[in-house]
């Protein structure tokens, strides 16, 4: 499902997101909160874990999710627990699916069944480790992004409009003719 030997952290800079891979064994969590989303997908083993007071467990090829300041516990159920998540700030997470001000997604599950979304998350995963191409890489985040807070979030997420205006896209389309040369960014293309 994964890579062989993946790297255990990488800090995406030019995302502003944390990719972590872990193998662990016999480990134990005490509570505790992150101050960012955690969305994950467990490859070995299981996680036996305590989150908005149930008992769960995740097995290969669940998907996990922490929200911002939600207090979890747990760790390896039999031995040995395996995942790969990415760390997103709520800032970054809101900006990138353009929520309406003072709209903060959460996660209404801490473990779900979904496997085209694990699917995604873990193409996400191994194009973030090798693809040095900033476009591809931001737009593929913010699609999985918006994907599965559409499948998995509360409140919904904004809604994108498709009606733009033909002086935006003649203004757009100037930008680009102008930086043929340049990866230009999709936050660029927005401003």
């Amino acid at each position: 499902m994964t890579d062989p030997c993946p790297p255990p952290f990488l800090f995406h800079a030019d995302l502003g997101v944390e990719q972590l891979t872990a193998r662990l064994a016999h480990q134990r969590f005490a509570p505790h909160a992150h101050e960012d989303y955690l969305i994950g997908v467990t490859l070995e083993g299981a996680e036996a874990l305590i989150q908005r007071g149930r008992h769960e467990v995740s097995c290969p090829g669940n998907l996990r999710m922490i929200n911002p300041g939600e207090v979890h516990a747990g760790g390896a159920a039999d031995g040995l627990w395996a995942y790969e998540a990415l760390y997103v700030p709520p800032r970054r997470l809101t900006e990138m699916l353009d929520c309406p001000e003072g709209v903060v997604p959460r996660f209404h599950a801490a473990v779900a069944q979904d496997a085209l979304a694990v699917s995604g998350l873990v193409r996400l995963f191994r194009l973030l480790r090798v693809s040095q191409d900033n476009h591809e890489r931001e737009t593929a985040l913010m699609l999985t992004l918006s994907r599965l807070t559409d499948r998995h979030g509360e409140p919904p997420r904004a809604t994108f409009s498709p009606a733009v205006s033909k002086p935006a896209v003649s203004t757009i389309m100037s930008c680009l003719h102008d930086r043929l040369a340049d990866r230009v960014s999709l936050a660029d293309l927005a401003a």
